[in-house]
């Protein structure tokens, strides 16, 4: 919230936090929307948009803070006559002691400012994207993402993202025929970090790079086996 001190107002959706994420809010001037009843990502956030009154809004995470320049560069844009309802932001990514540069974690382009009347959701549960109805600009600082400093918190927050995610391949009704394991337990994951680590040159990130690379290509495995934990559990 200090890092986005630049707008008008702030709207905080909390989703059922066991700290005092709600009590500093408030103390900060925010207005505190209960988001605990609601089960995915594309739900919170929309909620925000519409308790939201300005004419644009920018969302941000939890894990993300604003640079000056980028504070800067809002700031100006909004004073003038904006071309576009949305603008992508680059994306700075933080893995494990350092932010990567390589392996498709930079510029990592984010749609997060736009008008709010022509703003929504794509609807996934996880790892969801926001859509505007109109042109879309960029702009050139960045967002800084501090997505993993430990291990630890990898695994604490893929515990919540890997069920959103089987959840999501259920509704899809992806395949579970022997061909379909073979795609999406062998196939596909080496392929993603084939892709990551060698030709989006993710090997130059050291140590870092190397645990994105593997990690990143592991969720998609724990995914897909707890979909097929969960549609086998439906068929029995």
């Amino acid at each position: 919230m200090e890092s986005a001190s630049f707008a008008d107002e702030t709207v905080v959706v909390d989703n059922g936090s066991q700290d005092d994420t709600p009590i500093i809010a408030r103390r900060m001037g925010a207005r505190v929307v209960d988001g605990s009843r609601l089960s995915d990502f594309s739900r919170l956030k929309s909620l925000a948009l519409t308790r939201a009154g300005g004419e644009w809004v920018f969302s941000l995470d939890a894990d993300e803070r604003v640079t000056p320049e980028l504070g800067e560069e809002i700031v100006k844009l909004l004073a003038g006559k904006p071309q576009h309802d949305g603008y992508l932001i680059p994306r700075r990514n933080y893995y494990f002691g350092k932010f990567l540069r390589f392996g498709g974690h930079y510029p990592d382009r984010q749609l997060r400012l736009m008008r709010r009347e022509k703003a929504s959701l794509d609807g996934l549960p996880v790892h969801e994207s926001f859509r505007v109805e109109g042109s879309v600009g960029r702009l050139h600082s960045p967002l800084l993402h501090y997505t993993y400093s430990t291990i630890g918190e990898y695994f604490r927050k893929q515990s919540t993202y890997i069920p959103l995610m089987a959840d999501s391949m259920a509704k899809r009704r992806l395949g579970r025929s022997l061909p379909a394991r073979l795609y999406y337990l062998c196939i596909k994951p080496t392929v993603r970090f084939l892709r990551r680590y060698l030709l989006k040159l993710g090997f130059l990130g050291g140590y870092a790079g190397f645990l994105a690379a593997v990690l990143d290509t592991a969720v998609g495995i724990s995914a897909y086996a707890e979909y097929l934990r969960l549609t086998s559990s439906d068929r029995s």
